[in-house]
């Protein structure tokens, strides 16, 4: 429908508005596969200290995803460590 609109109006608003809406959808339908850390082989689970208790253990995930983050062709990760949360923050690349 947009897309429909865009080519009978030419306004560059709605092409614009169309590639957001496009750029959400793959940011959202890569996000599950992203932050399944499943598939990762025991020595890694390990080499990250992801079993770890508290803190520790909850930053090791964090890496863990910013990793896979990264792999990805995220261009940007950042973890933030904050008093008793970790917040990982990226940009879609």
């Amino acid at each position: 429908m947009n897309d429909h609109r865009f080519r009978h109006l030419g306004d560059a608003e709605i092409a614009s508005r169309v590639a957001s809406y496009e750029l959400a959808y793959r940011m959202q339908s890569a996000a599950p596969k992203l932050i399944d850390i499943k598939g990762e082989d025991a020595k890694t689970l390990d080499d990250y200290g992801v079993n770890r208790k508290g803190m520790a253990g909850d930053f090791s995930r964090s890496t863990l995803l910013a990793r896979g983050s990264s792999s990805a062709g995220t261009r940007f990760v950042q973890i933030f460590m904050m008093a008793g949360t970790i917040t990982a923050a990226s940009t879609a690349g």
